[in-house]
C-alpha cells in the first residue's frame, strides 16, 4: 500500500513539473530527468561589403582602369591583358562584365611572329608565324570571339629565302599561311566585328589571282574595313573586292566618325604593345 502511494507521489511530482521526464525512472521510484533546452533565436549574419556591392557603374571604371590599355594589344606579348584577365576568373558575374570591357575596348592585333622554334637536333628550325593569333582565338573561346569588336591583321611573308629556290618562296607567302587562314574562318564563324585593320606587306602586291587567300578574308565581316596599306601592296581591284563583301550593310552598331589613314597614321597604326 505504502509502493502503491509513493508511486503516485511520483507520477504527480513529474506532472507538475513540465521540465522533467519521467523516462529515467528506476525500479526504487527515482526519477533521473533532464532540462528541455530554452528556445533560441538565430539571427542571420549580415554580408560583409564586397567588390559586387559596389554599383555597376563604379565596377565599369575599375575595368576599364584595369583592362583598357590605351594601346594596341599584339597577341604574341599581352601581358597587361595576362594580369588583368585574372579578375575574369573570380566568378561569372564579374566575368560576363568584365570580358565586354577587355575584348570589346581595346583593339587586338595579330602579325606574323618571326621567331623560329625547334629542336637542337633539327638542321632548319620552323618560324612560329601565325600560329599565335590562331592560338588566341582559339583560347579565348568562340563566346568572347563574339566580344572582340576591333581586330588588325598585318600580313607579311616569311623570313628571306633563296629567291632561286621558287618552291619555298611561294610557301613562305602570307596569302598560303593556313594559320592566318584559320584566324579568318574563326572571325567569320563567332566575329561582331565594328571594325578591321589590314595591313598587307609582301614580296608582292596581292591581286585577284590569290582567290584562295581573298575568298577566306572576304568572309570576315565588319561595318568598317580599313586597308592601312600601300597602294603599291594591294591591287585595286581586290581591295575593290573585299570591301565590298567584307563591309557589312545594314550595319551592327551606330555610325561613327570614319578613319581615315594619312601617311603617317598607317604606318603607326598597328605600333605598341602591351
Amino acid at each position: 500500500m505504502n509502493t502503491a502511494s509513493g508511486s503516485l507521489e511520483n507520477r504527480a511530482s513529474v506532472s507538475a513539473n513540465p521540465g522533467l521526464t519521467s523516462q529515467g525512472a528506476d525500479g526504487n521510484g527515482v526519477v533521473e530527468s533532464e532540462q528541455l533546452p530554452a528556445e533560441t533565436t538565430f539571427q542571420p549574419r549580415k554580408a560583409k561589403p564586397g567588390f559586387l556591392s559596389l554599383p555597376l557603374l563604379v565596377r565599369r571604371k575599375i575595368y576599364r582602369f584595369l583592362m583598357v590599355t590605351g594601346r594596341n594589344i599584339k597577341v604574341q606579348s599581352p601581358f597587361r591583358v595576362r594580369s588583368s584577365s585574372a579578375l575574369l576568373r573570380t566568378c561569372r558575374q564579374i566575368h560576363k562584365e568584365a570580358a565586354n570591357v577587355l575584348y570589346g575596348q581595346n583593339t587586338f592585333v595579330i602579325e606574323r611572329e618571326r621567331r623560329t622554334v625547334g629542336e637542337w637536333w633539327d638542321s632548319v628550325w620552323t618560324e612560329v608565324g601565325y600560329s599565335q593569333g590562331r592560338d588566341f582565338l582559339d583560347s579565348i573561346g568562340p563566346k568572347n570571339v563574339s566580344l572582340l569588336r576591333t581586330v588588325g591583321f598585318i600580313c607579311v611573308d616569311g623570313l628571306s629565302v633563296d629567291l632561286m629556290d621558287l618552291a619555298t618562296s611561294k610557301q613562305r607567302r602570307f596569302v598560303k599561311d593556313e594559320a592566318l587562314m584559320e584566324c579568318f574562318r574563326i572571325l567569320a564563324n563567332y566575329g561582331e566585328l565594328r571594325r578591321i585593320f589590314l595591313a598587307f606587306w609582301g614580296h608582292r602586291s596581292i591581286t585577284i589571282d590569290d582567290a584562295a587567300f581573298i575568298d577566306e578574308l572576304k568572309e570576315v565581316k565588319a561595318d568598317e574595313v580599313i586597308h592601312s596599306t600601300p597602294r603599291s601592296e594591294l591591287d585595286i581591284h581586290a581591295a575593290a573586292e573585299l570591301s565590298w563583301h567584307m563591309e557589312r550593310e545594314p550595319t551592327l552598331y551606330p555610325r561613327m566618325a570614319r578613319w581615315v589613314p594619312t601617311s603617317i597614321s598607317w604606318i603607326n597604326l598597328f605600333k605598341g604593345n602591351s
